[in-house]
């Protein structure tokens, strides 16, 4: 996890403030900027999420391991009063140029317009035949 973090600080900086402006808490919560990347070595992911506020919005970092870089990420968020959750899916592509090496993704996302308090963040992944892994942190935003 240690990897997860030392990659979230300059992400945070770059990617919040250079997009939040000054109405964070004015504006609905929003799932955005969801972006992925594929890890060709299995042995440089490390599983798992994690998370810091900014203003009102919080950044996420995770990665995930998968059979293949064969797969296509996409990801849903729900909220349910205080529990925020992100549901990353990863299914099996068929383009023709993909190899059979284990590899992984790493992804990330922002979650905008929280007002101030506790959150309990919840990620998921979903590897089309695996099972599901969940996530978890507790996050202030003040």
């Amino acid at each position: 996890m240690k990897r997860l973090t030392r990659g979230l600080a300059p992400w945070i900086g770059a990617v919040l403030l250079a997009s939040s402006g000054c109405s964070l808490s004015t504006e609905p919560v929003a799932f955005q900027d969801f972006q992925w990347l594929a890890i060709e070595n299995s042995n440089d992911v490390t599983e798992g999420m994690d998370a810091a506020a900014l203003g009102g919005d919080i950044a996420l970092l995770g990665q995930l391991k998968t059979p293949t870089l064969c797969f296509r990420l996409n990801a849903d968020f729900d909220r349910s009063a205080s529990t925020l959750t992100v549901h990353v899916t990863a299914q099996q592509s068929t383009s023709p140029n993909c190899g059979t090496t284990p590899g992984g993704y790493q992804y990330t996302a922002a979650i905008r317009g929280l007002e101030k308090g506790d959150y309990t963040l919840q990620v998921i992944h979903t590897v089309q035949g695996s099972t599901d892994k969940s996530f978890s942190k507790t996050i202030s935003v003040r």
